[in-house]
Protein backbone atom coordinates (compact mmCIF):
# COMPACT_ATOMS: atom_id res chain seq x y z
CA UNK A 1 0.00 0.00 0.00
CA UNK A 2 2.87 2.31 0.72
CA UNK A 3 3.79 2.45 -3.16
CA UNK A 4 0.89 4.32 -4.17
CA UNK A 5 -0.25 5.81 -0.84
CA UNK A 6 1.49 7.72 1.76
CA UNK A 7 0.81 7.03 5.66
CA UNK A 8 -1.40 9.97 7.30
CA UNK A 9 -1.73 9.02 10.79
CA UNK A 10 -3.25 6.18 13.44
CA UNK A 11 -6.30 6.22 14.43
CA UNK A 12 -7.05 3.84 17.83
CA UNK A 13 -4.81 1.36 16.66
CA UNK A 14 -6.25 1.59 12.63
CA UNK A 15 -3.06 3.13 10.03
CA UNK A 16 -4.58 5.90 7.57
CA UNK A 17 -3.59 6.43 4.69
CA UNK A 18 -3.93 9.19 1.97
CA UNK A 19 -4.16 8.36 -2.01
CA UNK A 20 -1.00 9.98 -3.51
CA UNK A 21 -1.09 9.97 -7.50
CA UNK A 22 2.89 10.72 -7.47
CA UNK A 23 3.56 7.54 -5.84
CA UNK A 24 0.98 5.86 -8.11
CA UNK A 25 2.47 7.11 -11.46
CA UNK A 26 6.28 5.75 -9.65
CA UNK A 27 4.05 2.51 -9.12
CA UNK A 28 2.87 2.48 -12.69
CA UNK A 29 6.23 3.47 -14.06
CA UNK A 30 7.89 -0.09 -12.47
CA UNK A 31 5.53 -1.91 -14.23
CA UNK A 32 2.92 -2.17 -12.63
CA UNK A 33 -1.16 -1.90 -13.45
CA UNK A 34 -4.46 -2.28 -11.43
CA UNK A 35 -4.54 -5.90 -12.23
CA UNK A 36 -1.14 -6.21 -10.48
CA UNK A 37 -2.09 -3.80 -7.70
CA UNK A 38 -5.24 -5.62 -7.13
CA UNK A 39 -3.08 -9.75 -6.66
CA UNK A 40 -0.93 -7.37 -4.37
CA UNK A 41 -3.93 -6.28 -2.05
CA UNK A 42 -5.48 -9.63 -2.15
CA UNK A 43 -2.44 -11.04 -1.71
CA UNK A 44 -1.68 -9.19 1.98
CA UNK A 45 -5.05 -8.05 2.89
CA UNK A 46 -7.07 -11.42 2.25
CA UNK A 47 -10.32 -9.57 0.30
CA UNK A 48 -10.39 -7.30 -3.10
CA UNK A 49 -9.14 -3.86 -3.13
CA UNK A 50 -12.25 -1.57 -2.13
CA UNK A 51 -14.15 -0.41 -5.05
CA UNK A 52 -13.08 3.08 -5.05
CA UNK A 53 -9.61 2.47 -4.68
CA UNK A 54 -10.04 -0.05 -7.91
CA UNK A 55 -11.84 2.61 -9.04
CA UNK A 56 -9.26 5.41 -8.67
CA UNK A 57 -6.52 3.11 -9.61
CA UNK A 58 -8.62 2.16 -13.14
CA UNK A 59 -9.28 6.19 -13.70
CA UNK A 60 -5.79 7.17 -13.32
CA UNK A 61 -4.44 3.74 -15.54
CA UNK A 62 -6.89 5.38 -18.12
CA UNK A 63 -4.60 8.54 -17.92
CA UNK A 64 -1.16 7.00 -17.93
CA UNK A 65 1.06 7.22 -20.81
CA UNK A 66 -0.95 9.56 -22.82
CA UNK A 67 1.04 12.57 -22.27
CA UNK A 68 5.06 12.38 -22.33
CA UNK A 69 7.21 15.47 -21.78
CA UNK A 70 10.87 15.20 -23.28
CA UNK A 71 13.23 17.71 -21.34
CA UNK A 72 15.44 16.92 -23.87
CA UNK A 73 14.25 17.35 -27.03
CA UNK A 74 12.99 19.97 -29.52
CA UNK A 75 9.31 19.76 -30.93
CA UNK A 76 9.46 21.52 -34.48
CA UNK A 77 5.86 22.31 -35.23
CA UNK A 78 4.93 23.35 -38.97
CA UNK A 79 1.78 24.78 -40.74
CA UNK A 80 0.82 21.93 -41.90
CA UNK A 81 2.25 17.96 -42.90
CA UNK A 82 3.04 19.88 -46.34
CA UNK A 83 5.45 22.08 -45.34
CA UNK A 84 7.02 19.04 -42.80
CA UNK A 85 7.38 17.02 -45.84
CA UNK A 86 9.50 19.59 -47.80
CA UNK A 87 11.77 19.77 -44.90
CA UNK A 88 12.21 16.00 -44.62
CA UNK A 89 13.13 16.61 -48.41
CA UNK A 90 14.94 19.63 -48.50
CA UNK A 91 17.21 19.44 -45.92
CA UNK A 92 18.81 15.91 -45.27
CA UNK A 93 20.29 16.85 -41.44
CA UNK A 94 16.59 17.45 -40.80
CA UNK A 95 15.69 13.65 -40.78
CA UNK A 96 18.70 12.86 -39.12
CA UNK A 97 17.90 15.57 -36.30
CA UNK A 98 14.33 13.62 -35.92
CA UNK A 99 13.82 11.94 -32.43
CA UNK A 100 9.97 10.61 -33.52
CA UNK A 101 6.67 11.95 -35.35
CA UNK A 102 4.47 12.98 -33.43
CA UNK A 103 1.53 13.96 -35.48
CA UNK A 104 1.47 14.64 -39.46
CA UNK A 105 2.54 18.42 -38.93
CA UNK A 106 5.19 17.95 -35.66
CA UNK A 107 8.29 16.07 -34.88
CA UNK A 108 10.54 16.02 -31.81
CA UNK A 109 14.28 16.97 -32.41
CA UNK A 110 17.51 15.86 -30.72
CA UNK A 111 18.29 19.51 -28.75
CA UNK A 112 21.53 19.71 -30.15
CA UNK A 113 20.47 19.61 -33.42
CA UNK A 114 18.26 22.49 -32.88
CA UNK A 115 20.92 25.48 -33.64
CA UNK A 116 22.11 23.81 -36.63
CA UNK A 117 18.74 23.36 -38.37
CA UNK A 118 17.64 26.65 -37.73
CA UNK A 119 20.86 27.73 -39.02
CA UNK A 120 19.64 25.34 -42.32
CA UNK A 121 15.95 26.39 -42.27
CA UNK A 122 17.35 30.37 -42.39
CA UNK A 123 19.63 29.64 -45.11
CA UNK A 124 17.09 27.63 -47.25
CA UNK A 125 14.81 30.61 -46.47
CA UNK A 126 12.00 29.68 -44.07
CA UNK A 127 11.28 32.07 -41.46
CA UNK A 128 11.35 29.56 -38.07
CA UNK A 129 9.96 31.49 -35.18
CA UNK A 130 11.96 30.20 -31.68
CA UNK A 131 9.65 29.72 -28.45
CA UNK A 132 11.41 29.09 -25.29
Amino acid sequence: MLAWAKPAGLSRSVARYRLDVERLHQTFEKGEDPTSLSAAWRAGLGFDPLPEIASWWETWWSRYGHVRIYPTQVLLQTRDALTLEELRVALPSFQDAIVSTLTPEAVLLRSEAADILLDDLARQGYMPKEIA
